[in-house]
């Protein structure tokens, strides 16, 4: 299946920190996981985001609300501000390097 490549509108992308950061972690968390991992993840949470959910969450396309939020810090093992985008530090860790 084909990728289609969304333009990139620099209003969406000043209006939503939270996705470019997302697919940041996940993309960056041990190696990568996939979309539909981080929803399993979130599943074991009990936080329901399917696949598409997290896709249109990176594009900017879906808000996320304050529990989801929380949700997906902890299952990508980041600090929350990091993904609000108030702190540098906090943000995925580099290979090598372990986070609790």
């Amino acid at each position: 299946m084909a990728v289609r490549k969304v333009p990139k509108d620099p209003e969406i992308e000043r209006k939503n920190i939270v996705g470019p950061r997302i697919r940041e972690a996940r993309k960056t968390y041990h190696g990568g996981l996939t979309q539909d991992h981080l929803s399993g993840r979130l599943a074991a949470l009990r936080v329901s985001i399917d696949r598409a959910g997290i896709a249109k969450i990176e594009l900017g396309i879906r808000h996320v609300y304050d529990f989801e939020l929380a949700a997906l810090a902890r299952a990508l093992k980041v600090d929350v501000k990091w993904l609000l985008g108030i702190e540098t530090s906090g943000g995925p860790a580099k290979i090598g390097r372990r986070v609790e």
